[in-house]
């Protein structure tokens, strides 16, 4: 396939992200890819922290470039978590970003990726929001601190912010280790 280019501008959440790429896909192969997905086993619909993840992820039917894809995206994550608590990746819990649905999502933009195989992926500067949002953590600002910690890694935020939060760490996560180019 040809190069991919995600606008970015508006929403740059991991569920449109997702819809997006899918897509992009015949309808055959989309409804077969949330099917893979939606068989990964977590007990207890979350998991709190990047091992658990990883063990998920090894269990289910995955190719090695979703299984690779999927563990360097959630160990962003963790290494962005850790560092804006002051603690190890080991010791880093995850909450939203470990629900099941985070999970399959993920797992679900790194199958489309994988079937749809561009040669480049380029994207628009990143639409983060702005306001606060009410977390496991509280009150927060938009974006969250880990939000920011990933974005910090080279990639642009959009200058016009809408009210809420349009780039949490998962989707952050994502775009860094998808996007090869931005584009202005």
């Amino acid at each position: 396939m040809e190069e991919i280019h995600l606008d970015l501008r508006n929403d740059a959440t991991r569920r449109y992200i997702c819809n997006d790429l899918l897509n992009r896909l015949d309808s055959a192969v989309s409804e077969r890819i949330i099917e893979i997905a939606d068989t990964l086993d977590v007990s207890g619909g979350h998991c709190h922290d990047l091992l658990s993840i990883e063990e998920v992820v090894k269990r289910a039917c995955l190719s090695e470039v979703v299984i690779s894809d999927s563990h360097a995206i959630y160990r962003t994550l963790a290494e962005a978590e850790a560092h804006v608590h002051g603690c190890s990746i080991e010791e880093t819990h995850f909450h939203e970003v470990g629900t099941l649905s985070h999970l399959r999502d993920v797992i679900t933009i790194c199958l489309a990726v994988e079937a749809l195989s561009p040669s480049i992926i380029t994207a628009t500067p990143v639409q983060v929001g702005r306001g606060s949002i009410v977390c496991a953590h509280g009150t927060l600002d938009i974006p969250a601190p880990a939000t920011v910690e990933i974005l910090n890694q080279g990639v642009p935020i959009y200058s016009e912010k809408r009210e809420g939060e349009w780039c949490t760490p998962t989707s952050a996560s994502v775009i860094l280790h998808f996007v090869d180019h931005f584009e202005f």
